[in-house]
């Protein structure tokens, strides 16, 4: 039951558009439940990661902020796809355009993140001894937990159900204040602004590549 509440919210996020009228697609439904597995999923690849992990603290104590000398590609990409989105979604917020809220996070954790992202990391993320190990898993940890509490005032069971997961498994089991208590994502330009010196071309190569 509880799921299909969840896919119900992200529905009508999805066809709510201002001075129209809800249309009910049962197509819109069934991506819809496909979306909430696929974040399960993502969850699930994480909580792997991290059991792969020879360090025992918080990827925050770890995180490493992307420049162009010492980070991987793929981690500074997928960091400008988040401040990007939690850019797009607070702009939406504000002007109560919820259907462009859900298609935001739709594109940037089902296509960005799960797609793209989560199949450039494997090669890193299954050998542990790979010195570049820790940061792309702090870098998967950040942009997860950011998606997750951007969905949150949209999806909050199953939000909520997952950060949680994430933060026994990250915090030696300790259990964390709700999802809710945390401080909604806010839009930093200068992390993002610092990935304009890399090349579109480098960025596009990237991509293609998938």
């Amino acid at each position: 039951m509880g799921i299909w509440v969840v896919v119900t919210k992200v529905v009508i996020s999805l066809s709510l558009i201002s001075g129209g009228q809800i249309r009910l697609d049962l197509k819109i439904i069934k991506t819809s439940a496909v979306f909430c597995n696929k974040i399960w999923q993502l969850v699930r690849y994480l909580h792997l990661a991290k059991r792969r992990s020879r360090c025992q603290s918080t990827p925050l104590e770890n995180i490493k902020m992307p420049t162009a000398s010492s980070s991987r590609l793929e981690n500074l990409w997928i960091l400008s796809q988040c401040g990007h989105t939690v850019n797009q979604v607070n702009c939406a917020l504000e002007a109560r355009s919820f259907h462009l809220v859900t298609r935001a996070l739709r594109e940037f954790m089902y296509h960005s993140l799960c797609d793209i992202y989560v199949e450039a990391s494997k090669t890193v993320l299954n050998d542990p001894s790979h010195p570049e190990f820790e940061e792309t898993l702090s870098t998967l940890y950040v942009a997860v937990t950011t998606g997750l509490k951007l969905m949150h005032p949209l999806m909050p069971f199953i939000t909520e159900e997952l950060y949680q997961r994430i933060q026994v498994e990250f915090k030696g089991g300790h259990i964390a204040p709700s999802i809710m208590q945390e401080t909604f994502p806010e839009y930093h330009n200068e992390v993002v602004s610092s990935l304009t010196h890399f090349s579109a071309t480098l960025i596009l190569m990237f991509l293609i590549s998938f």
